[in-house]
């Protein structure tokens, strides 16, 4: 591997490492999503609210970041560890 190679590899691997998940913990509906890409999200902040068996329940961010992507729809099924939004942590 090429001096230029390893440094992109290690820049990627790098940026990936920042870059984290909010999974369903549960399969159901998705009813409401607060978060848009580009909004930033604190520790413990509802994201999402998921309807299951009648029940609705609050999805929080375990941390500081800024949402990358959101992949989860409203009004729409989500799987169990389905991904609700992407986002990078801010340190």
């Amino acid at each position: 591997m090429s001096e230029l190679d390893y440094e992109n590899y290690r820049d990627f691997c790098s940026r990936r490492k920042k870059e984290r998940e909010i999974n369903s913990p549960i399969p159901g509906m998705v009813r409401r999503i607060y978060k848009n890409a580009g909004d930033k999200i604190k520790e413990n902040e509802i994201v999402a609210i998921i309807e299951c068996m009648k029940t609705y329940v609050e999805i929080r961010s375990k941390e500081d970041g800024t949402v990358t992507e959101v992949l989860a729809k409203e009004n729409k099924f989500i799987e169990k560890s389905g991904t609700i939004l992407k986002y990078v942590v801010e340190k």
